[in-house]
């Protein structure tokens, strides 16, 4: 009621293109998950650690965290390899950075460019940002934020709507 009416249909379509936006990195964010987990099951049975599977589960899902995810993830894998043998603990340490430089370098800027929509440079300074200003918060809604700031500034700065232009004139 408080938007005029020849408005609305405007911020409609820009309230809809946000809620995609957002769908889009929680698929995403799935799809990365997926992938870790995918990685750490194969890595895991072939280092020969019992309950792979459950290991890989975990740490797929906590791939969804920023920043500890991953290690929180690691974790479980890394005790049960160093009550095995300690050169188990190693594969597991140096397969679990291979894993996340994959991740972080291939997988998730081409997964959250194609996803959301934002340059792979805007998500590391979006992170970098929000994570320093919100902390775990900040790190995990940079993607989504940032992508709502690229979406406003399009719609309202880069290429306003011809509506605009017209009442302008």
């Amino acid at each position: 009621q408080l938007i005029p009416k020849s408005q609305r249909e405007e911020l409609n379509e820009l309230v809809s293109a946000m809620e995609a936006k957002v769908g889009f990195f929680i698929a995403g964010q799935g799809i990365l998950c997926l992938a870790i987990g995918i990685m750490a099951l194969v890595t895991y049975l072939l280092i020969g650690l019992p309950n792979a599977l459950v290991l890989a589960l975990m740490a797929g899902l906590l791939e969804a965290i920023p920043m500890v995810g991953p290690l929180l993830g690691a974790i479980p894998a890394a005790i049960i390899a160093f009550s095995l043998s300690p050169a188990k603990l190693i594969w597991v340490i140096v397969a679990t950075l291979i894993i996340q430089q994959v991740e972080n370098s291939i997988l998730a800027p081409r997964v959250m460019r194609k996803a959301v929509g934002v340059n792979p440079f805007v998500s590391l300074l979006a992170i970098f940002t929000f994570s320093s200003i919100f902390g775990i918060a900040g790190a995990f809604m940079a993607i989504p934020i940032a992508a709502i700031i690229q979406l406003i500034f399009d719609r309202f700065i880069f290429h306003p709507s011809t509506t605009e232009s017209e009442t302008l004139t």
